[in-house]
């Protein structure tokens, strides 16, 4: 749906459901145009439910993630679009302004105090100027620990208009000295001073807090932080594709062409080739032109860099890096020994590949670029034909083994197959995100 129409929808759900609301910033263009990467929405904490399901019933759109903290709620939703151009859009719900669980602004009065924004029909309610300046500073000088340069000029003319307003309003809670000093230095752009006096606006913070609620802020803090932990060991937010397809099926040409379509599903796009990197080289890292070069390896050779492969990918299960919902996208797979051990050179007992296989973290969501053989062999002759008929064959039976496996013919021209998967994934992402919904 067009983004005026999708905005227009969730204002008027909100509003039916009683749910208090403002849009913090980069809110000028709309309904029309979304002038940053994202909306963001600041609501009150017990409509967290409440926002998931509603979301869930808006109508022609797809709610691809969703990444929960303390703090917020990142969704990523797609079938919004501009001009006609129907892509994926990030919201981010926030139900507390704070850093690390400790308040830096209060969000009921920031919504009491909300208005509605003038230069439009809708209903589109923004906060006052001192406490969007305070917001659009300390979101990423505060919680980030850099300043936001196309925000810092609105800041500081803010600042000089309303400095009473903003000193009294920091000094709730950092006191009012060193809410003058952040004042002074911003008046003053002086970025030196301010990198200066942050620990110090952490430390009031934290010391303002645990005096004011010990036991709240230390049960605040203590979920902040195991979330964070949460998030940084599980896979539940990594969404995982696995593409194969024998030589000249076009896997890194429809990946290449996939990206720009997938865009906003997830916060991050990962393409990766075969396996982690996680003990430095990377197998298979150069373009391979004669794949059946080389000699194999002898069995020892053979299963220890095996063991070694599968030690990558049970370490990157737990170390993945991601700290963000993340669409990973794998060109070829550990399971492509499989299929070619030549190519990779490996020596040893196929019964143990064959065992491995079953047992390392898999794709979500497999995906098998196929063609006729003659087509395939137009593209790219690395080997026989009859080589690439047996790859063909036994790529269809592997498919046949998996739970979510899809094969794509790729004889189609390359928008049109990456189109085709790039849907396919959305779906797989709406599925999961249901799922985790309902849980």
């Amino acid at each position: 749906m067009p983004l005026k129409l999708f905005i227009d929808t969730l204002i008027a759900l909100l509003e039916e459901n009683r749910i208090s609301y403002c849009i913090l910033r980069n809110y000028e263009g709309l309904p029309e145009i979304n002038l940053g990467n994202d909306i963001d929405i600041l609501v009150p904490l017990e409509c967290r439910t409440s926002l998931k399901i509603l979301l869930f019933q808006m109508p022609n759109i797809k709610v691809t993630s969703i990444l929960e903290r303390p703090q917020g709620m990142m969704v990523f939703v797609y079938g919004v679009g501009n001009g006609g151009k129907y892509q994926a859009l990030e919201i981010d719900f926030i139900f507390s302004l704070s850093w690390k669980g400790i308040d830096f602004l209060d969000t009921h009065t920031v919504l009491q105090m909300a208005k509605p924004m003038d230069s439009t029909n809708l209903k589109i309610i923004v906060p006052t100027r001192e406490h969007e300046a305070i917001i659009s500073l300390f979101s990423s000088y505060l919680i980030g620990g850099w300043i936001k340069e196309r925000y810092f000029e609105s800041v500081r003319s803010t600042f000089k208009i309303y400095e009473r307003q903003v000193t009294s309003t920091l000094g709730k809670f950092m006191g009012s000295t060193v809410a003058a000093n952040v004042v002074t230095a911003v008046l003053a752009d002086n970025r030196k001073e301010l990198m200066a006096i942050l620990p110090t606006i952490k430390g009031e913070l934290l010391r303002r807090s645990f005096l004011r609620r010990p036991f709240d802020s230390c049960k605040r803090i203590i979920r902040h932080f195991s979330r964070e932990l949460q998030i940084y060991f599980s896979q539940k937010h990594i969404l995982s594709i696995g593409i194969l397809g024998p030589d000249g099926a076009g896997k890194s040409t429809i990946i290449r062409e996939m990206e720009p379509l997938l865009t906003n599903i997830t916060k991050e796009i990962v393409v990766l080739h075969l396996k982690p990197k996680i003990f430095g080289s990377r197998l298979n890292s150069k373009i391979v032109t004669d794949p059946h070069a080389l000699p194999v390896r002898s069995q020892i050779i053979s299963i220890c860099k095996v063991i070694i492969w599968c030690i990558e990918i049970s370490i990157d299960k737990i170390n993945h890096r991601h700290r963000n919902t993340t669409l990973r996208i794998w060109d070829r797979y550990f399971h492509d020994i499989l299929i070619d051990p030549v190519r990779y050179r490996y020596g040893g007992p196929m019964p143990l590949i064959n065992w491995i296989a079953k047992k390392i973290p898999q794709p979500t969501l497999w995906i098998l670029l196929d063609a006729p053989t003659s087509v395939l062999q137009c593209r790219k002759q690395e080997v026989s034909a009859a080589e690439t008929d047996r790859q063909r064959r036994k790529y269809i039976s592997l498919m046949g083994t998996f739970n979510d496996g899809v094969i794509i013919d790729a004889s189609n021209s390359k928008e049109k197959v990456a189109n085709e998967i790039a849907q396919l994934i959305i779906e797989h992402a709406r599925v999961k995100a249901r799922k985790t919904l309902e849980r």
